[in-house]
């Protein structure tokens, strides 16, 4: 008799529907030319002599495998930018398949599992999957989920291997990214919330779990007092609130997102209350969880915030570090919509709202990539009419989209040009102070004028309204 039950084959096809579509975003927005820190890496790895230069401990940021790749990528002969974005689409298919039987597990219901898969794959993870310079994000949720799920069966089943796989995992996914250091956090917080799923054993200190988090703590003591977090150390406490705004509204719709920051930034009282009234919204949806949602519900609420309390911290916070968070969000949400009845409206709103932000992130990023090769196109041809001297290229925007939250081109602009075979010397100008990394020189509109008259370099200037790079006369 075969085991491939019809639920096993509708769980099947939805997985491969669910890879299949980001498939077609791949294909949709991820072909065109790499952009800002994507050549920025791969022209470090190009530099190096070994591979082994990935596994150096003293790297800023201590990521060895997603260093790797980016070696591995180099070896390759000028990788177009769809085979250098299928790295970090290989990490997402994996999470998606590891998403469904920790959610079975989670929910305890089959129909709960599919409806947490389709929400994922439904999610707005664009810019994290298909920006080769992220490749690590995919493959740290990936191997942050499997740690997971392993340590689930070490969790029902008391088997050291359990306990042992899940850490391994969990090393892993360090390897990809530093931010998987909260996973045990995460399996201790489903310990004590969760139990046994009706309350018991909530208090059970298992072996593996206390190695667990033994090891975890081990790490943050070593990123803390041993390793140089240049650049990934903890923020002034300044910056924390607008940090603590954009986590809390990193899940929700991006309009209520940008409505609700522009608000609270604006200089009059209305559009300040405006903007908290809107950030009320997901303040709201958290507390009613808390308060009376189930074990489930306490549990993602609390595990959501665990996951975003790292970038809150240490970095300033975009709505595409909380990737693991859709992961999160998109069990707890099928763990209420599984009841049926009017619970299947959160399903059904959630999916339309990440559907329709992950649209129009997939059509923002291939806006931003063919406008990245248009601009490679127009330096080059100006090199070829200038073979010699320097050439300045003026005002290239460092951030690009709705919420600025795409890369642009902050740093890489020259290695991007050399890399394509345009030849030096080049030279990045803005005219006005970069508030992001940059390796880009600030000049005054009057200074570019008088050297460009002086015959110093070639200007060629960015087009604000048509977003391109202006060909020089």
């Amino acid at each position: 008799m075969s085991t491939f039950s019809p639920s096993t084959r509708v769980a099947a096809l939805t997985l491969g529907l669910a890879a299949a579509l980001w498939v077609g975003l791949w294909a949709f927005a991820g072909l065109d030319s790499l952009i800002s820190e994507d050549w920025y890496h791969l022209g470090i790895a190009a530099e190096e002599r070994t591979w082994r230069a990935a596994f150096d401990v003293a790297r800023v940021p201590l990521r060895p495998l997603q260093h790797f790749a980016f070696h591995a990528l180099a070896q390759l002969d000028s990788p177009s930018p769809g085979a250098a974005r299928l790295v970090g689409l290989g990490g997402h298919v994996v999470a998606l398949f590891a998403l469904y039987p920790l959610a079975l597990r989670w929910i305890g219901d089959r129909r709960g599992a599919l409806m947490a898969l389709v929400l994922f794959a439904l999610a707005p993870n664009v810019f994290s999957v298909l920006s080769p310079a992220a490749l690590g994000w995919p493959w740290r949720v990936a191997f942050s989920l499997l740690a997971l799920l392993a340590f689930e069966r070490y969790w029902s089943e008391r088997r050291a291997g359990y306990a042992v796989a899940a850490i391994a995992l969990w090393l892993v996914a360090l390897g990809f990214h530093q931010g998987a250091l909260i996973v045990p956090g995460l399996a201790a917080l489903r310990v004590l919330v969760l139990g046994d799923g009706d309350g018991r054993r909530r208090f059970d200190l298992s072996p593996g779990l206390v190695a667990w988090c033994a090891l975890a703590c081990g790490y943050v003591v070593y990123l803390l007092f041993v390793r140089d977090v240049t650049g990934h150390g903890l923020k002034e406490v300044a910056t924390l609130p607008p940090n603590v705004v954009r986590a809390s509204l990193a899940l929700f719709p991006e309009p209520l997102r940008i409505q609700a920051v522009a608000g609270l930034r604006a200089d009059t009282l209305a559009c300040n209350v405006l903007g908290g009234v809107l950030l009320l919204v997901p303040l709201a949806t958290f507390a009613w969880a808390l308060l009376f949602g189930s074990r489930l519900s306490k549990f993602i609420v609390l595990a959501i915030g665990l996951e975003l309390l790292l970038p809150v911290l240490t970095t300033g916070f975009m709505s595409r570090y909380a990737y693991l968070g859709f992961a999160l969000a998109a069990v707890g949400v099928a763990g209420v919509a599984h009841r049926g009845g009017a619970y299947v409206g959160a399903f059904w709103l959630t999916a339309v709202v990440w559907g329709l932000d992950c649209a129009r992130d997939a059509d923002e990023f291939r806006c931003a990539t063919a406008a990245a090769a248009e601009l490679i196109d127009v330096a080059l041809e100006a090199r070829e009419r200038t073979p010699e001297g320097a050439i300045a290229l003026v005002d290239v925007p460092e951030r690009w989209g709705r919420e600025q939250e795409l890369n642009f081109f902050g740093i890489g602009l020259e290695r991007a040009l050399e890399l394509s075979g345009g030849a030096g010397p080049w030279c990045v100008l803005r005219t006005w102070t970069t508030v992001y990394t940059t390796d880009v020189h600030a000049m005054a509109p009057e200074e570019i004028e008088r050297r460009e008259a002086r015959g110093e370099f070639r200007a060629l200037r960015w087009d604000v309204v048509g977003e391109r790079l202006v060909p020089a006369l």
